[in-house]
């Protein structure tokens, strides 16, 4: 698939729960990829997952947030984000990036 765009896009950045969220931000590179989404109790399957060389995380995007990755889909990015620990809450340990952009070498 890849992506044609040359600029970041905002993804959770202006997300009230994304702002009020006590972790600190963090730059993120690896290679953005589908996840194989099977129906969960939970409801926090994750539609992307970030590869990343020493670990992959399920990145959380609910609504619009999905559609703003999707053309990073199958690319090499950086993303601005915050690393969530949900692991009290029952679920597992996610990314939630506020932007994204295609990686350069």
């Amino acid at each position: 698939m890849g992506c044609s765009t040359d600029r970041v896009v905002l993804v959770l950045a202006e997300e009230d729960f994304y702002l009020e969220w006590d972790a600190p931000e963090e730059l993120y590179a690896g290679h953005l990829s589908a996840s194989i989404i099977s129906e969960s109790p939970s409801g926090r399957d994750h539609v992307f997952k970030l590869v990343m060389n020493n670990e992959t995380l399920g990145v959380y995007a609910p609504g619009p947030a999905e559609r703003r990755l999707r053309p990073f889909e199958s690319t090499s990015v950086r993303a601005l984000g915050k690393r969530v620990d949900l692991t009290d809450e029952g679920f597992e340990v996610e990314l939630w990036i506020a932007e994204i952009e295609i990686a350069r070498e």
